[in-house]
This record gives structure tokens, C-alpha cells and sequence, in this order.
């Protein structure tokens, strides 16, 4: 056998393990970069034709690099709005220009789902390309066939807009402390909104009005026997209800009773259901808003 094909061999099998360390350290690198997918080496045998039976020609070995870009990836929450994922079969469709796209115009299929809004409106990625889509009518249909690219282009939010929605349901959880004192002195509805008296127990939750405001409310528990708590609901401040510096804010008040084993009772009706009348200044329509009683 010639001796360079026995040397030649040996450099193929030394490039092929390289190639395999390339692609670990790569995927090692990309750990964290949103859309990679892994790499992979495989080995493919080089054999060559032999045309002596009394020598022997090295062939050696063939590194073939593949990407798995068609496996699904792990999806991982967000704190971005525009951030998106894909589950299942399919690419996000980008380009380099943000017009309108021509069959066979210049596009670029990704996985990378991670998305920013550019200063005129247009969703690009992390490489300035603009993500693509098909014109969808207000009924939600698409505009021409999904299946050609012809129709396409770039994704601008800059004029989408939604209409706030008031918050009309309020939960909230909350352990009270079985142990504490009984209020043994006069109490009358309002006297913790108006601060004549300090509720052993307060939270505080934010809701919305009708444009979308953020508001609010707390939730203030004086324990007057036994299993049974006084509550009142108030807005803070108290100006922003009608009436509302008056009485402190005060929009609902009641009692909760509790069992023996910490499980409510009874909640006064006047809790579960009342209607938050915001200032008039604020140009916000009167809502609706449910509590349900702590657990």
C-alpha cells in the first residue's frame, strides 16, 4: 500500500474527531441562545477501490455534520410581550426588508421566536430581520392562501390597539390569625375606611377601570368575637370614588364567620357583590366588582 494513503487516512480520522469536538463545543456555547439547535457528527466510511489483491489502499473516514433543526425545543416562559414559540411543525417566516415580499422574494425560515419592536412599529429579531405574516380580515380569516408567499408582509403593531376591560372579579386568600384579641368597643360600618379605628388585618389589591386605570381597593378585617370578623372595603385614596372622601372611601362592608376548623361560614351578602362608582374626573363608567371571601 502507499504510504500516503496509510497517512491520509489517518488525518481523515483525526479531522472527523475534530469536527465532532467542533460541534460539542458549539452546542455548548448555545446553550442559552434562543432557537439553536444542537449539532451532530456522523461517521461515514471511506472505502476505496482496490485494483491489486496484494496491496491495499487506506480509505479512511467521512464526518457528516447535521442539524436538528426540525426537533421541537423546550419552551420557556417570557417576560416580553413579543416573544413567540412555535409547538409543533413549522418557521417563523423573516427578511431582511420590511416591504412587501414578491413570490420567490428573498426570505428566511427560523425557530427563534425571540422578537422586539423596532422604532416605526415592525416586529425584527435579534439580526434587524422582519418577521412576516399573512393580512387576516377583521373575522380572522386569512386574506389570500396561507400557502403562498406571494401575499405576505412584515408584521407592523404600531397601530393595534384593544379597549381596556374593567375588572369585574376579585379573589382574594388570606390567613387570619385565630389568636387575635377580640375588639371589644363600639364599632360602626365605616370606621375603618375613615381610620377611626386600625383593622387587625389589611390587604390591598389592585384592580382596573373602565380605561383601564389601575386602582386600589383594600380589604381591612377587625375581629369582634369569636370565628367572626367585621370587614369593610375601601378605596384608596378615597377621592377616587364618588363621595368617597366623605366616607373614607368605603364600598362595601360586612361580616365573615368562620368554623372551628378555619373553613368560612357565612359571608354577608353586601361583600360578595357592589359596585365601584369611579370620580367622575377620571372619566371612568361605574363597574362591577365580586369578591370572594377568604378561605
Amino acid at each position: 500500500m502507499s504510504i500516503y494513503t496509510a497517512l491520509r487516512a489517518g488525518v481523515s480520522g483525526l479531522t472527523a474527531n475534530s469536527s465532532a469536538l467542533a460541534t460539542i463545543s458549539d452546542n455548548i456555547a448555545n446553550v442559552n441562545t434562543v432557537g439553536y439547535k444542537r449539532s451532530g457528527v456522523e461517521f461515514s466510511a471511506l472505502v476505496n477501490a482496490q485494483n491489486s489483491a496484494t496491496t491495499y489502499n487506506a480509505g479512511g473516514v467521512l464526518p457528516l455534520t447535521r442539524q436538528q433543526i426540525s426537533l421541537q425545543g423546550s419552551l420557556e416562559q417570557s417576560r416580553s410581550t413579543t416573544d413567540l414559540a412555535i409547538s409543533g411543525d413549522g418557521f417563523f417566516i423573516v427578511s431582511p426588508n420590511s416591504s412587501q415580499l414578491s413570490n420567490g422574494g428573498s426570505v428566511l425560515f427560523t425557530r427563534a421566536g425571540s422578537f422586539t419592536i423596532d422604532a416605526d412599529g415592525y416586529m425584527v429579531n435579534a439580526q434587524g430581520l422582519f418577521l412576516q405574516g399573512w393580512p387576516v380580515n377583521s373575522d380572522g380569516t386569512v386574506v389570500s392562501s396561507p400557502t403562498s408567499l406571494s401575499a405576505i408582509e412584515p408584521i407592523n403593531i404600531a397601530g393595534v390597539g384593544g379597549l381596556a376591560e374593567p375588572t369585574s372579579d376579585v379573589e382574594i386568600n388570606a390567613n387570619l390569625n385565630s389568636d387575635q384579641a377580640n375588639y371589644t368597643g363600639a364599632y360602626v360600618a365605616g370606621d375603618l375606611a375613615l381610620g377611626n379605628l386600625t383593622a387587625h388585618f389589611e390587604s390591598s389589591l389592585e384592580v382596573y377601570d373602565s380605561l383601564g386605570a389601575p386602582r386600589t381597593i383594600s380589604f381591612g378585617f377587625l375581629k369582634t368575637s369569636p370565628n367572626t370578623w367585621q370587614v369593610e372595603v375601601y378605596a384608596r385614596p378615597d377621592s377616587n370614588i364618588v363621595g368617597g372622601v366623605a366616607t373614607g372611601g368605603l364600598l362595601a362592608s360586612g361580616t365573615v364567620s368562620h368554623n372551628t376548623d378555619g373553613t368560612v361560614a357565612t359571608v354577608s351578602p353586601s361583600l360578595e357583590s357592589f359596585v365601584i362608582d369611579w370620580a367622575a374626573t377620571t372619566g371612568a363608567a361605574p363597574k362591577t366588582s365580586r369578591w370572594t371571601s377568604p378561605v
